[in-house]
């Protein structure tokens, strides 16, 4: 094995702020696994209860089965099946203040503005947790 001649540190968890907290039920619309589970980590951490949805079909499912409990979907834009867009324009139309906060991997312009409604409100992946948790305690503060 090669030789080492110092000991890596191990990175401690950050704290975050605990105004960046609080009890809203968040739905999270993401297809991939890993992306999936650090969100759901990062919300459940904060203290918000968690709907997980791996797609757009599942995710109206769970809106249909509970849509008075959601307070906020944080959805990818591009998904197989059903994209971030299209779910946003099914739940919105259902219930106009319907909050809804797209994330996506992609940088092209072209691909973004093609699958997220004009103006809404996006992160971009890799995401990280205070500025995650600051846009969507922002959304949630702000009146409808």
């Amino acid at each position: 094995m090669p030789r080492v001649d110092e000991i890596a540190q191990r990175a401690e968890p950050t704290t975050l702020p605990s105004s960046l907290g609080g009890k809203e039920t968040i739905s999270l619309v993401e297809d991939d696994d890993d992306v999936r589970a650090s969100a759901l980590a990062l919300l459940a951490r904060s203290g918000c209860q968690v709907i997980v949805t791996r797609d757009g079909f599942e995710a109206v499912a769970a809106y249909e089965r509970q849509p008075n409990a959601i307070d906020l979907v944080l959805t990818d834009v591009v998904m197989p099946g059903m994209g971030g867009r299209e779910l946003a324009e099914r739940l919105t139309a259902r219930r106009a203040d319907r909050k809804v906060l797209f994330m996506s991997g992609y940088v092209d312009d072209a691909i973004l503005q093609h699958h997220v409604a004009a103006g809404g409100p996006l992160l971009q992946k890799p995401l990280s947790p205070e500025p995650v948790l600051r846009r969507i305690r922002a959304m949630l503060d702000a009146r409808s």
